[in-house]
């Protein structure tokens, strides 16, 4: 479950309310994702979510570069999904126990890390898991 968060979905995340993007559309699915999440559980597949987080102080290479660009600096709420903040926080969607997150601080969610410090390919593999489901409102990353 990629990026299902505050900032992306809610209308007071982000997205809406700073750049003036609606996020209606994106909103529709989220029963379905929650529906996608309840079936997997059910049948004990598992659930991996991901949150990303956009703090400029993380960044490397093209990604300061952007931040240059866009004028974002971390804590004056010019960078979406920042850390520690509510709009970070998942919109509508609540891991439960024995589910796993990555968080992760570029776009990709084979860069983040979960809890006991494991990338994506890690957990994958130690799970023997050969196909995935993937869902989310910014899976393939936001245009604007």
């Amino acid at each position: 479950m990629v990026d299902v968060q505050n900032d992306f979905l809610d209308p007071k995340g982000f997205f809406e309310s700073r750049l003036g993007q609606p996020t209606e559309q994106m909103r529709s699915i989220i029963p379905h994702v929650q529906g996608l999440i309840s079936a997997a559980h059910a049948s004990g597949v598992p659930v991996i979510f991901t949150k990303g987080y956009e703090d400029v102080r993380f960044r490397k290479g093209p990604d300061v570069r952007r931040a240059i660009k866009w004028d974002e600096h971390d804590g004056d709420g010019s960078v979406n999904s920042e850390s520690g903040t509510w709009g970070s926080e998942f919109y509508a969607v609540s891991p439960r126990e024995g589910d796993t997150i990555v968080e992760k601080h570029r776009w990709s969610s084979f860069d983040g890390k979960d809890k006991k410090e494991r990338s994506l390919k890690e957990i994958l593999d130690q799970l023997g898991v050969r196909t995935l489901v993937v869902a989310g409102v910014v899976a393939e990353t936001w245009r604007l």
